[in-house]
């Protein structure tokens, strides 16, 4: 019996599952190639195919599993985000109700700075409505510094009236 007629009976004598035809074609290679005969060389052949086989599947599966992981990361990510956002507008509000609350008492709305403590408090609402909805930091920064020069200016304002 030839080598070809050996596969084919072998092949057919055999399991028929998919690793089984796999050995089968790359043993029909091999003898049909005229580098290589015996049964030690063909099962050397196989077991470096099986192993170089196992490889790409551990590789795929390591690939899979990396793409897994970088999608929980950057999922984590940005629902930690979107909490941190969360807390920093709830603590912007926060400050913005105490600031508030600090002029509202500290002035008298009701005597002769009365008018310019209103256009303050005015102006203060104006910043606070705008730093809140802004999304840009440099823009939030910006509304910082109104809201400490307008706190400076309605202060001397107010000490020049005394």
């Amino acid at each position: 019996m030839t080598p070809e007629e050996n596969i084919e009976h072998d092949s057919t004598s055999r399991g028929k599952g998919e690793e089984h035809l796999e050995q089968m074609k790359l043993k029909k290679s091999i003898y049909c190639s005229g580098n290589f005969y015996g049964d030690e060389c063909v099962e050397l052949a196989v077991a470096f195919e099986a192993v170089r086989l196992a490889r790409e599947q551990e590789e795929k599966r390591w690939e899979t599993e990396i793409e897994d992981c970088d999608k929980r990361i950057r999922k984590e990510q940005e629902l930690a985000m979107v909490a941190i956002k969360k807390e920093r507008e709830k603590t912007l509000k926060e400050v913005f109700a105490e600031l508030e609350n600090n002029l509202i008492q500290e002035y008298d709305f009701t005597d002769s700075q009365g008018e310019m403590a209103k256009f303050a408090m005015d102006d203060f609402r104006i910043i606070k409505k705008r730093f809140l909805s802004e999304t840009k930091l440099e823009d939030k920064v910006k509304g910082v510094i109104e809201i400490h020069q307008k706190d400076i200016e309605f202060t001397q304002n107010v000490e020049e009236k005394k």
